[in-house]
């Protein structure tokens, strides 16, 4: 099936981002940079690598990367848009269904009030009405109609020194409130073999919720290659029968203020699963694992039951979170974002 591509003003094209492709993903990176979790005084240092790692998990479909493009004053064709539509398994209030989780939305800050995000968005619905995909879920830093939920991400600031000499400290965060341990429990890195264990932990633990995501063993896979290749971090905890039973994972990113004259790590947390941990000691044993890798921040949003741990211990409201948008799924009640989990990087 064609897709009858929507109509752009003269000067811009639609296009695709093919992660295979070193120089379109120093493209995006370099685009994500100024118009994707950019507050205006810092952005987040994505890096081609990763990048390349998020946007290929297993049976990814590089025409659900979505571009608009516009040509320059000196004939140079610049992104203006971009959408990545990640192919998964979720379910909705019991529903199971093929959908889209869509990531990285961003849109040229000089373009926001011009309505190019809703194009985009119905643009990649469009390609995913070709391929049978009919529903998705997509999550955006912007505010845009209709968020079906909000989360808030609040923040445990690590390196208390350097946060507060370069000004990121968060107003109410007294400096002296924030203990960080340098024991944990014994955790290991999982590898290959623990794959099955581990897919089996996730899916039992995300079908506790309304909204989740359902895993697949190569999805677990991509994972671990991604911390084998620093780009990811997973600890686990064993049983005496070698079963995983409880789960820590982190990404780590640079933050750069966008003068360049200061940076600090940032860790936002994936997966915290606990069944033999209470979760506020799991996250506290998450926050010292950052802070062996070098992280001055750790990130944690409000959804799943991480609210647990943000009302023990001593994190601070970050005054800022994503909004949760649904095509063609049938909510049947409000949702809060301790009804929803869905991660991907």
């Amino acid at each position: 099936m064609e897709i009858t591509h929507t109509h752009l003003p003269e000067r811009f094209s639609w296009g695709v981002c093919d992660p295979l492709k070193d120089d379109d993903m120093t493209e995006l990176c370099e685009f994500l940079h100024k118009n994707y979790m950019n507050d205006g005084q810092y952005y987040t240092n994505y890096t081609p690598e990763f990048v390349k790692w998020s946007l290929t998990f297993p049976d990814y479909d590089p025409k659900a990367y979505v571009c608009v493009r516009y040509k320059s004053k000196s004939g140079v064709l610049k992104l203006a848009g971009f959408i990545a539509g990640l192919l998964q398994t979720f379910c909705v209030d019991g529903a199971e269904t093929k959908g889209a989780y869509i990531d990285y939305l961003s849109v040229l800050k000089k373009l926001r009030k011009k309505g190019l995000a809703p194009v985009i968005i119905s643009e990649l619905i469009k390609y995913g009405v070709t391929i049978g995909v009919k529903q998705s879920i997509y999550i955006s830093a912007i505010a845009f109609p209709h968020a079906f939920t909000q989360s808030t991400t609040f923040v445990y600031p690590i390196n208390v020194a350097h946060l507060t000499k370069i000004g990121k400290m968060q107003e109410g965060c007294p400096p002296d409130r924030f203990p960080v341990s340098d024991e944990t429990n014994q955790y290991h890195v999982p590898e290959l073999a623990d794959v099955p264990s581990l897919c089996m932990l996730i899916n039992k633990y995300l079908s506790r919720f309304r909204l989740h995501s359902i895993v697949s063993q190569k999805h677990i896979e991509h994972l671990i290659d991604g911390v084998k290749s620093g780009l990811f971090h997973m600890y686990v905890l064993k049983n005496k029968t070698g079963d995983i039973t409880d789960l820590i994972s982190f990404d780590s990113h640079e933050e750069t203020r966008c003068d360049g004259t200061a940076k600090f790590v940032t860790c936002g947390a994936y997966y915290n699963i606990h069944t033999t941990v209470k979760m506020r000691d799991l996250v506290m044993d998450a926050i010292s694992l950052a802070k062996r890798i070098g992280a001055d921040l750790y990130k944690l949003t409000d959804i799943m039951d991480n609210i647990d741990a943000i009302s023990a211990l001593p994190f601070c409201n970050s005054q800022q979170g994503f909004y949760f948008y649904s095509h063609n799924c049938e909510l049947k009640k409000k949702v809060t974002p301790s009804d929803v989990a869905m991660i991907t990087p």
